[in-house]
């Protein structure tokens, strides 16, 4: 796949998954982020999430390596780190840790992304559907 296709379907997927959020958190104007921007923005614009998104065949050999990438620039935040990764012809899942589901479930609004101890189950990292990740999210987002 050559350069600009590659792009364009990471795009395409960016904006898929900005519209899903989208539904669950009617009214607050979730969009791409501002790629030119670096790492500096997430690749999903939401409330309270650094979104990190990866599609293609490269994006099932190490899916974590997204979720390291979003927690690493949301550090200092306020947003919980989530990676949401594709692979070709596959349904999307949902990568965030252990701790990252449990505030989320609680209704947490602040996120923990700075470093946990080695050997806690902070460290463990959940895989879950995109549909699943987003009832989660409708319910925390309810919960404001």
């Amino acid at each position: 796949m050559s350069g600009r296709r590659s792009r364009q379907k990471g795009a395409k997927f960016e904006r898929d998954i900005a519209k899903a959020l989208g539904t669950v958190m009617p009214g607050v104007g979730i969009r791409r982020g501002l790629q030119s921007q670096g790492e500096v923005v997430p690749d999903v614009e939401a409330p309270g999430l650094w979104v990190e998104c990866k599609c293609g065949n490269y994006a099932s050999k190490v899916p974590t390596a997204a979720l390291r990438q979003a927690e690493k620039a949301s550090v200092g935040t306020s947003r919980h780190a989530v990676a949401v990764v594709r692979p070709d012809r596959k349904r999307a899942q949902v990568y965030l840790r252990v701790r990252t589901l449990q505030l989320l479930l609680l209704g947490g609004k602040t996120a923990c992304n700075g470093p946990s101890e080695e050997g806690t189950t902070d460290e463990l990292v959940v895989q879950m559907p995109l549909a699943g990740f987003l009832s989660i999210i409708s319910g925390w987002w309810g919960a404001e």
